[in-house]
């Protein structure tokens, strides 16, 4: 993977995860009470904070990626 894909790639993981936690904050409610009331949309939630975590881990790995791949 050349420098300039890594560079495209992590920029649209960064863009994905940005735009997931704009999501959740918005529709987080203020309270614990009602974020437990929430039945459908507190599954969206937890789906969107998994998708920002995957896309971390996704960064790291093609960080490391030219590391792994030199074979030291």
């Amino acid at each position: 993977m050349t420098g300039r894909i890594r560079d495209t790639a992590i920029r649209i993981k960064l863009q994905e995860m940005t735009e997931s936690i704009d999501m959740v904050k918005e529709h987080l409610p203020d309270s614990v009470d009602s974020f437990g009331q929430l039945g459908i949309v507190k599954d969206g939630i937890y789906k969107r904070v998994e998708y920002a975590i995957e896309n971390a881990f996704d960064i790291c790995a093609i960080v490391n990626y030219p590391l792994l791949s030199s074979g030291t």
